[in-house]
């Protein structure tokens, strides 16, 4: 309807919308056209924010991490250059996750406060659990467990009061971390269980999340000796496998290197070549 109006701005928004619905199915193709198509399309400097943060976010579920930091960082600029204060939030939550997941926590830590500062300046209570849990992964790596345990005990119970499974899901895994490092097994199984749960309690979950919260568990699995590993590695493979998160799919193999599969490590050091991640290389450097 917007193209026959020739109402042009309208068409470019509906095309990024669509492309990010895309994008949380883990349907990277169909993504991919949408979003380019937004891209040509975008005239406005608020919805080319938009657009370049949902192609980054895009980059980053399929592990193509410097594109995607590249794009973030280009939807910051512009958002802050428009006074669009959330949208740039928005971006830096994205960008700390891309730092985060690649294992550069000083940068993660930055970005992150960055967002938190905006989201409380803006009120925007709405978004807050995801920069918080996030920023509560990032303290517990970095040794800070009292004050991981403090952003999740606003994190948690406020992403369970707005009812959004992304918010929920992020949270219990970051709750289920805080347990595991404390040697609390029992806890910190219940929690990632409930995070993978509840990152699919809806029809049209976020895969990236899911998958995050099932890497997760699969390796405390592991590490303590539950039945349910195997079978968690499998669902979380064939995930990754299915929708082209090739981080994930190299976690996988790593997880079923560590239950005693043999070929398991040549086919992640072989998949992760291909992969921008320090983190990542480190991880296969000393597995055995």
């Amino acid at each position: 309807l917007a193209e026959e109006q020739g109402e042009r701005d309208v068409a470019a928004k509906v095309c990024r919308e669509l492309g990010y619905v895309e994008v949380q199915a883990g349907r990277g193709v169909s993504a991919g056209r949408w979003l380019m198509r937004a891209s040509q399309l975008v005239r406005l400097d608020e919805e080319r924010a938009a657009v370049h943060a949902v192609r980054g976010m895009a980059l980053h579920d399929r592990a193509h991490y410097p594109p995607a930091i590249r794009l973030l960082e280009s939807s910051i600029a512009i958002a802050r250059g428009c006074g669009d204060e959330r949208r740039a939030a928005w971006s830096l939550a994205i960008l700390g996750r891309t730092h985060l997941i690649r294992g550069d926590l000083e940068a993660a830590q930055e970005v992150l406060e960055g967002s938190l500062a905006l989201v409380r300046a803006t009120a925007w209570i709405a978004f807050q659990p995801f920069p918080e849990a996030l920023r509560a992964e990032v303290a517990l790596r970095r040794g800070d467990t009292a004050h991981a345990s403090r952003l999740l005990d606003h994190a948690w119970p406020l992403g369970c009061r707005l009812g959004d499974p992304c918010w929920e899901a992020v949270a219990a895994r970051s709750w289920g971390l805080v347990h595991a490092a404390a040697g609390e097994t029992t806890a910190a199984l219940a929690r990632l269980r409930e995070a993978a749960i509840r990152a699919v309690r809806v029809a049209d979950p976020y895969v990236w999340i899911h998958a995050y919260c099932l890497d997760a568990l699969a390796a405390v699995e592991i590490e303590t000796g539950a039945p349910e590993a195997p079978a968690t590695v499998a669902l979380l493979e064939s995930l990754a496998a299915r929708t082209d998160m090739r981080e994930f799919v190299v976690r996988a193999a790593l997880h079923r290197a560590a239950l005693g599969d043999g070929a398991a490590l040549d086919s992640a050091r072989l998949l992760a070549e291909a992969i921008d991640n320090p983190e990542l290389h480190a991880r296969l450097a000393v597995a055995a």
